[in-house]
């Protein structure tokens, strides 16, 4: 069996970063970030997973030049998104959705609670993105490139008890701005 690796980034001097490097970076970043919001689990797994959609053949290929692949052509922020959906269960849906919604937003913000911290689903928006499947099988069965599962539902359970306090403050805050 061929490894393959899966490049997320390459400078200028051709220097690989690798999907891996990228993601461990990334949620070391994000796990310090939101420690301060008292997150930390949740930002580790939003690093972990922002960019899994870029664990395909066909992402690898445009990232090393591939010409008949054009820039913007690859969805890859829905695929994290749509796993974490997937391995959530009713426990932790909620957080799982958090987490999803920062993963799609990678590359653009949207509004994703009302001004009572409420879920915000005016439109299906969320829901379009993670029914997308483009290469997501073959994602999903690189994520252990990654991480293993085990470890994920580990810091999906420790996430969820961080989503209840950032729901709170976010409520308190929201009540002082009213």
């Amino acid at each position: 069996m061929v490894n393959i690796i899966y490049a997320a980034h390459i400078n200028n001097d051709n220097k690989i970063q690798t999907v891996d490097e990228h993601s461990y970076n990334t949620a070391k970043l994000c796990k310090e970030y939101c420690s301060s919001l008292g997150g930390r689990n949740i930002g580790k797994l939003q690093g972990l997973l922002h960019d899994a959609g870029k664990l395909t053949p066909k992402f690898n290929s445009y990232i090393r030049g591939d010409p008949s692949i054009r820039r913007g052509e690859i969805d890859h922020s829905y695929a994290g998104a749509k796993y974490m959906d997937e391995i959530s269960d009713n426990g932790s849906k909620a957080v799982a959705w958090f987490i999803a919604r920062t993963i799609i937003s990678h590359h653009g913000l949207h509004d994703w609670v009302d001004n009572n911290c409420n879920d915000y689903f005016k439109d299906d928006y969320f829901k379009d993105r993670i029914a997308k499947d483009e290469d997501y099988e073959s994602m999903k069965t690189n994520i252990p490139a990654i991480i293993n599962e085990k470890i994920i539902q580990d810091l999906l359970s420790k996430s969820s008890e961080e989503y209840m306090g950032l729901k709170n403050k976010i409520k308190n805050v929201a009540k002082k701005i009213k």
